[in-house]
């Protein structure tokens, strides 16, 4: 009796350890997929930018890809020290995310300058 009550919880620990990594394996694949549509949008965009000759919007969306970038890295692994190739250019992208970072407006100096009662309704663009 003992016997089988062990194989019956062994199995559904192997059942439940399965799914469960089965579903972490299906959420980290869906996470990589945003991104990778995320990166041929703006890669897509840049290219129509690009064949117009719009070097300001060319300029402007690769200074908010940097800043993210930077402020990602960042954030998981620490500013970068030491006198390798990339810490050089970590330094360089880091000043540049710096400067684009205090030229950019923040959404609470629009939202407390409207009128009292008004509603704003920030809606996500489904193209």
């Amino acid at each position: 009796m003992i016997k089988n009550i062990t194989i019956i919880v062994l199995a559904l620990l192997l059942a439940a350890s399965t799914y469960y990594l089965g579903y972490m394996t299906g959420a980290r694949r869906e996470v990589l997929r945003s991104d990778a549509r995320f990166r041929v949008s703006v890669y897509d965009a840049l290219y129509h930018s690009a064949e117009e000759g719009d070097l300001q919007k060319i300029r402007s969306t690769v200074s908010i890809l940097l800043l993210g970038a930077v402020r990602s890295y960042q954030y998981e692994f620490g500013d970068e020290t030491g006198t390798n190739s990339f810490a050089m250019r970590y330094a360089d992208a880091r000043m540049i995310a710096d400067h684009v970072e205090s030229t950019l407006v923040p959404i609470s100096s629009i939202t407390n300058h409207l009128p009292p009662g008004m509603k704003l309704q920030i809606d996500k663009d489904k193209q």
